[in-house]
């Protein structure tokens, strides 16, 4: 025969529903608060914003979805970027990636718009994209959809669709080509190549 307080704590305890919901619900209620104060303590342009659409589609008025983008291969990629058009900046690149993936590298010279923080890089944007003639976004590659959400952002602050391409390759074929990046800010002048 076992010893009482081992037969004791052998038995299953009743389940306490109603105590580990008011637990349950004072442990999200606490972190719901948190994350609003949190939030508010942020600047205005890194937070977030509960009322702005941050997963945008171009829809025409049936069920289809409209195609408003036009698109560049890399083999034109690389003719604009050698271009003189580039090196007076009537062609612009707006990298559509975060921060840390900016800085990490970027095509050299190339603008930064993260679709999900737009309202931080809009507003140095849009005299840069009126002047030129070319604006190619390009994110990571792929099946990356950033690009096009930041192309979305533009032509919702009145830049010209017919000007905005979307690079398709991205950072990905850019890389793979093994073609400069720039470090850091744009216009750093700190370069790499490839996958250094």
């Amino acid at each position: 025969m076992l010893p009482r307080f081992l037969q004791s704590q052998c038995r299953a305890q009743p389940l306490r529903v109603g105590r580990l919901g008011a637990e349950t619900f004072a442990v999200v209620a606490i972190g719901a608060i948190v994350g609003l104060v949190g939030n508010q303590l942020k600047e205005s342009g890194n937070r977030f914003d509960v009322t702005r659409d941050y997963f945008k589609t171009a829809k025409s008025s049936g069920a289809k979805e409209v195609e408003i983008f036009q698109y560049i291969e890399h083999a034109e990629m690389m003719e604009v970027y050698q271009s003189p058009a580039y090196e007076v900046g009537q062609c612009i690149f707006i990298d559509a990636r975060n921060d840390a993936a900016y800085s990490e590298k970027h095509i050299p010279g190339a603008y930064q718009l993260d679709h999900y923080f737009a309202d931080r890089y809009i507003t140095e944007l849009l005299p840069v994209c009126a002047d030129a003639e070319r604006i190619i976004v390009y994110c990571n590659g792929g099946k990356c959809e950033d690009s096009k959400l930041a192309a979305m952002d533009l032509i919702e602050n009145g830049v010209l669709a017919d000007k905005i391409f979307i690079y398709l390759g991205g950072v990905v074929a850019w890389s793979e080509d093994g073609l400069p990046f720039e470090r850091g800010e744009r216009l750093s002048g700190d370069m790499t190549y490839g996958d250094e």
